[in-house]
């Protein structure tokens, strides 16, 4: 008896194969392969089992199987912890049974492997005809990257019995798509230069176009094009528009999920009975996960849920109303029934006058006329022009000439051609689907990159032009940007791996459609441009796609109609969720425990906002250029300080400041700008002079200097700082790398900070954050400051003048005085907008700090279009500076703020993380190493706080189970040494028991007549430090939500000083009068230093004062606060809000083993 051939199993790594051994974390699977064709049965033993026939456990259709079968088991085989044997055989017609294909899967915890998952992000929904397509962003690191599953639940958040995959087969090939924004736009006219005789300069002459990348000095780090075109001969001027885009290129994976398919449908689906008896109106709510598959250690894992959207499907339908059909005979009937009523003597038949001169005419343009009108009707819903173009919903236009409906429109219009008639319908789809703000999506052009490439060793230069035209079959594509492999450095372009002289070189179909997404090395033809060199493709080509069919614009019309309110909580959500990076989405509305944005000035919450708090990130370092504002102070009174022989001076000015100095002593004496002796007419020599302070100077004694007592008065002229503040233009602000002056280079740390101004709940943490960058002078040391603060003066900066265009200067900060415009040769100085005559070449257009001063041309001045001028001006000091920003924030906004309501206040903000430090001492078990155990330790509580999202606490309990779960740990030692709060990371709005007489503490040294001071006594759940933490971050008390006056220094009498002020104390707790003050502690009997720290400590630690009126007290009010943590220890269980989520800080074990 013939054997039958054995099955082979598809494996996590997407391999078949008939043999195949993996563990896994997922804990219930389908298991999917392929068979003969020739085969009419198949069996599987599970376990041990017998082998079975039973559809319920294993079913196949043609050449593939799966088990368990999706309708019977919709969550798939369970698996026992430990390893799962399944043997799957084939059997013949004629009863020949296959060798068995084998599959041994361990069902294991996360806790036994090495594999950190993360889950997608990017999620979005499309609404279809009775289906809903699913797509998520692949990861943007794609190790060990095997696929996506969708789950789908009937309750949002998987209800109590959780989601449930639908995707029978994991979805493992995705497409690549282009996402583009506009970067900026550049138009410029030029005059086509002639000779004299006013004839072209050059015949032909050329427009000529180099676009390079460079640095914030102009240095040129990568040359990407030269391009030039023929000018017209015709031509007098030219105009250059130039758009430029950022594209990022991503992968996205899809799944078409409709409720009534089965594992025989494509995709391939699972039937879940509860999903298909669903009302098409009643929604599901779906989430996605991410599997990996290492395939040297044989694990498969699959991540947490993404973030929820929720969707239903569509019902298209062509059935729609129409007028009733009138045929001609009928109007001429109704026609000559009329006239006869009216007068039976007029002849109406057939040849009288007039039938042929009204009648007939008449019901062929009434005939006409009723046909537009009922097209009309029809145009005013899908459904009718669907019934029109495409009545069986292929995606296809029905051809005119088969289509009696479209041909009698034809008619009906007076067309002559069939493709006119076709034009009008799809102008009535375009012209419905307008009405709901969707247009039809153009074909695009399939791009990529392709390698030219030789492996004959250049002998010269290999030019490839723009518009070389390579193809991959029948598809044709053309160079967009011309290159080269030079002969000049050709090493460069060598390559030892493939043995080729080789250069890549971006090209783009040439013709719309997704025929032109070829696969990797099927382009291998140059088919024109080139001679010489050969091309491949070495990826895929991408983003290639046909013009949107009605049937497309019409579904995704209605579904913009139909699908979830975009102004409402959920619409916010799915919104969120389909930005890349956004792990998970809470809102927050009226009402919320965290919403404090709705909050008026008398403290009452008047609702009408909306907070948008976002888990996830995508970090982006930015530059901004900036100058601080600066101006002169003129005739300052100084006064001498201390022994008139050192020639020290203090100026009177009560602007200045330790962060607005004195930055720059003025010293012209035919201006009569300087120091000066008043009392004696005589000016100081300012050679050497030092500023040692914010507002003092110190003359040098090396030079002569006149004479000068302290009943002199002396007047002085300087440059001061009036702001040392920087508004990053891009918000929120997580970190400044670095800040470099152009004198100061690269300043200490210590003499800039960055500032969180704002609460969290309110603005913070948005892009209405307002982060700014402060800058704080520092001693250099040598008898001056850093940044140095003087001015920079350019001489001969060059610029062109074009038309009325503005042509900025280089640097930002300048003194419009000092602005000096020449020709190029320097021999002809232009007149400016203050020059004497009234008359002036070019105008001054203001700039501020990050946007430099300009000029343009006046067309009535001397200066011609597209002359070269030398510019010479003083400027204040350059900063960039360097820092990142989370972009998720601001690409959330905008998408909400595209689908909010009009009126609609929505902010969109990053949640608040919470580090966690922890540290523990684990036992091992006999045998186990250290490293390994320690690794695999790290890995599972790096998976553990991937899986946490807003609002999520962390229990101690949790923590031990994950150690002592992992594989080689015995046991750990409890309670665990340290779980805590990382040092630097903010508590928001903590509560604070005020509600009975025994929560809070009088005390009566700080309290007046009017006002009462109290210690609340709850010690906050993590240390701090006086005043709730450093100044540049946010920190604040509330009673009843309203923000109290907080003092950031240790109080004493001046917290009592009003009502409705507060501090925090720190972790080394404070020295309050008659409470915790030496004396109060003696006369509790303690007296030595180390006691009388311990008890302050335990007193006063970390608890907050507030003032009150003295009719008043704190039990009669709500506290909180929000604060930055300090040095803490212990462990504790850590609970967060749904502005905050858990992520994992700092972790240190201390190994010993079981003994």
């Amino acid at each position: 008896m013939a054997t039958s051939i054995t099955p082979l199993v598809l494996g996590p790594d997407g391999v078949l194969r008939d043999t195949m051994y993996f563990a896994t974390t997922v804990g219930s699977k389908f298991f999917t392969g392929t068979c003969d064709a020739s085969i009419v049965d198949m069996e599987v033993s599970i376990s041990g089992g017998a082998y079975t026939r039973d559809p319920d456990y294993i079913v196949f259709n043609g050449t593939s199987w799966v088990l368990p079968n999706p309708e019977v088991f919709p969550d798939g085989l369970a698996l026992d912890a430990g390893a799962n044997t399944i043997l799957v055989r084939s059997i013949t017609g004629n009863g020949g049974v296959s060798s068995p294909a084998t599959i041994v899967v361990r069902l294991v915890q996360e806790g036994d492997v090495s594999l950190v998952a993360s889950p997608p992000t990017g999620v979005s929904v499309e609404q279809r005809d009775g289906a809903v397509e699913l797509s998520v962003d692949g990861p943007s690191d794609v190790s060990y990257f095997q696929g996506v599953n969708f789950y789908a639940s009937m309750y949002e958040g998987g209800g109590a019995t959780g989601y449930t995959r639908v995707n029978l087969e994991l979805v493992g090939s995705g497409t690549t798509t282009e996402e583009t924004s506009e970067v900026g736009t550049i138009e410029v006219d030029a005059d086509v230069l002639v000779s004299g005789d006013g004839t072209p300069a050059a015949d032909p002459m050329y427009v000529e176009y180099v676009g390079s990348q460079v640095d914030a000095d102009s240095a040129v780090l990568q040359a990407d094009f030269t391009e030039r075109l023929e000018i017209p001969e015709t031509a007098t001027k030219v105009r250059t528009t130039i758009l430029l885009e950022a594209v990022s290129t991503t992968t996205r994976y899809s799944f078409t999920h409709s409720r009534t398919a089965t594992r025989t449908s494509s995709p391939p689906t699972v039937y879940v009975g509860s999903f298909a008896s669903m009302d098409v109106s009643e929604s599901l709510y779906y989430v996605t996960t991410a599997v990996y598959f290492d395939p040297v250690a044989l694990v498969e894992v699959e991540s947490s849920y993404s973030a929820e959207v929720v969707a239903r499907p569509l019902t298209v339908t062509t059935t729609v109303g129409s007028f009733p059909i009138v045929s001609r005979q009928q109007i001429i009937r109704d026609t000559i029934t009329g006239i006869s009523r009216s007068n039976r003597q007029i002849r109406v038949d057939p040849g009288s006058v007039l039938r042929d001169t009204f009648i007939d005419p008449f019901s062929s343009e009434a005939e006409r006329l009723r046909f537009i009108v009922d097209f009309l009707h029809r145009a005013q819903s899908f459904a009718g022009l669907l019934q029109i173009d495409d009545p069986q919903n292929t995606g296809l236009s029905v051809n005119v000439a088969s289509s009696t409906y479209k041909l009698a429109l034809k008619k009906a219009f007076g067309l002559s051609r069939n493709a006119d008639v076709q034009s009008v319908i799809d102008r009535a789809f375009e012209s419905l689907a307008s009405k709901y703000g969707v247009f039809r999506r153009a074909g695009r052009f399939a791009r990529g990159l392709v390698t030219f490439y030789t492996t004959q060793t250049p002998t010269s230069t290999r030019p490839i032009p723009l518009g070389t035209i390579v193809a991959g079959g029948s598809v044709q594509f053309k160079v967009l940007s011309a290159s080269s492999i030079r002969f000049s450095d050709r090493g460069s372009f060598y390559d030892p791996t493939t043995g080729r002289y080789q250069v890549n070189v971006s090209v783009q179909a040439t013709s719309i459609g997704s025929a032109g997404n070829v696969a990797a090395g099927q382009i291998r033809k140059v088919v024109s441009g080139v001679t010489g060199l050969s091309v491949t493709n070495p990826g895929d080509m991408f983003g290639g796609d046909e013009q949107e069919t009605n049937l497309d614009l019409a579904t995704r019309a209605q579904n913009a109609l139909a699908s979830v309110d975009s102004g409402t909580a959920r619409g916010y959500l799915q919104t969120a969720a389909d930005v890349p990076g956004v792990v998970q989405a809470q809102v927050v509305m009226a009402g919320d425990p965290i919403m404090f944005r709705d909050l008026d000035a008398s403290g009452v919450h008047r609702g009408g906002k909306v907070d948008v708090w976002l888990q996830g990130d995508s970090l982006a370092t930015v530059t901004d250029t900036f100058a601080f504002a600066r101006d002169v102070a003129n005739s300052i009174h100084f006064v001498l300080i201390g022994d008139p022989s050192t020639l020290i001076f203090r100026a009177v000015d009560p602007s200045l400041t330790a962060s607005l100095p004195i930055v720059e002593m003025l010293d012209d004496e035919e201006q009569s700008v300087g120091l000066r002796n008043a009392s004696t007419g005589e000016f100081f020599d300012l050679t050497d002079v030092r500023i040692t302070s914010f507002d003092t100077i110190q003359l040098s004694t090396d030079v002569v200097q006149p004479s000068v007592t302290l009943s002199d008065v002396v007047l002085g002229d300087y440059r001061r700082l009036t702001g040392n503040r920087f508004d990053f233009t891009r918000q929120p602000v997580h970190a400044v790398s670095k800040v470099v002056g152009a004198i100061s280079g690269e300043l200490p740390s210590n003499a800039y900070q960055l500032v969180h101004e704002s609460d969290p709940l309110v603005l913070g943490r948005s892009t209405l954050a307002g982060d700014y960058l402060e800058i704080v002078p520092v001693d250099d040391g040598e008898g001056g400051y850093i940044p140095f603060g003087a001015s920079v003066s350019v001489v001969g900066e060059e610029h062109t003048l074009i038309g009325e265009y503005l042509e900025y200067l280089d640097s930002i900060g300048a003194d419009p005085l000092s602005i000096v415009v020449t020709s190029q040769d320097g021999l002809t100085t232009y007149r400016g907008p203050n020059d004497p005559s009234g008359v002036s070449d070019y105008t001054i257009v203001d700039g501020d700090e990050t946007t430099p001063y300009a000029i343009k041309r006046v067309p009535t001045g001397t200066i011609a279009s597209g002359a070269v001028v030398l510019v010479s001006y003083d400027h204040d000091e350059n900063f960039t500076v360097s820092y990142t920003t989370n972009i998720i924030v601001s690409v959330a906004q905008e998408a909400i703020n595209v689908k909010r309501h009009a009126t609609a206040d929505v902010v969109v903000k990053e949640g608040v993380p919470v580090p966690v430090d922890i540290a523990a001492t684990v036992i091992l078990a006999q045998g186990s190493s250290r490293s390994a155990v320690d690794s695999a330790l790290r890995t599972n509580l790096a998976n553990y706080f991937a899986r946490l999202r807003l609002g999520d606490p962390i229990r101690q309990g949790d923590v031990v189970a994950i150690i002592e779960g992992t594989s080689g740990v015995s046991y750990v030692e409890v309670p665990i040494t340290t779980m805590i709060r990382q040092e630097g990371s903010m508590v928001v709005r903590e509560g604070l028991a005020t509600g009975q007489a025994g929560d809070v503490t009088y005390v009566a040294a700080w309290s007046g007549a009017t006002v009462s001071t109290w210690l609340i006594d709850q010690e906050l759940s993590s240390a701090t430090t006086n005043g709730g933490g450093p100044t540049n971050e946010y920190r604040g008390v509330f009673q009843d939500d309203v923000a109290l006056t907080l003092l950031t220094s240790s109080p004493s009498t001046a917290l009592g000083a009003s009502v409705g002020n507060a501090f925090i104390v720190g972790d080394d707790g404070l020295a309050i009068p008659g409470l915790s003050d030496t004396a109060a502690l003696n006369a509790e009997g303690w007296f030595t230093e180390d006691e009388l720290i311990e008890q302050r400590r335990l007193l006063t630690a970390n608890r907050v004062l507030v003032t009150t009126s003295v009719d008043d007290s704190p039990t009669t009010h709500s506290y909180a606060a929000t604060y930055i943590v300090g040095v803490s220890t212990g462990a504790g269980n850590i609970t967060t809000n749904l502005s905050e989520y858990p992520i994992m800080g700092n972790v240190e074990f201390t190994f010993d083993e079981d003994r």
